[in-house]
């Protein structure tokens, strides 16, 4: 059971960072974001939400399995897990909420 919380709990999390990250695109999605100039190759923009849904849910099952390994290299995977999940966070910050796609990129 406990192998399975392992993997629940920090899902639910990530899913819910994820939810977060919107709260600072809403605005931009309505007022900013369908005016730039984008490629013909863009997707349409119901497959966004999906994507990073699919992202966020990819991402809490990978620490979970993390979580139940074993081993030296356990406290290092979190520690970069952590980052990435910072940057993939604040990503749709500095691109929708600042309207910044040079940021977005760095």
């Amino acid at each position: 059971m406990k192998k399975w919380c392992n993997i629940i709990v920090p899902t639910f999390i990530c899913l819910l960072i994820g939810s977060t990250a919107k709260y600072f695109q809403s605005d931009s999605l309505r007022t900013w974001y369908p005016y730039l100039h984008k490629s013909i190759l863009s997707p349409p923009n119901i497959a966004f939400p999906i994507a990073w849904g699919i992202i966020y849910l990819c991402m809490g099952i990978s620490i979970g399995l993390i979580f139940n390994l074993k081993g030296l290299q356990k406290k290092s995977a979190v520690f970069y897990f952590c980052i990435q999940l910072f940057f993939n966070f604040t990503w749709s910050i500095s691109f929708f909420y600042y309207q910044n796609p040079l940021l977005g990129l760095i």
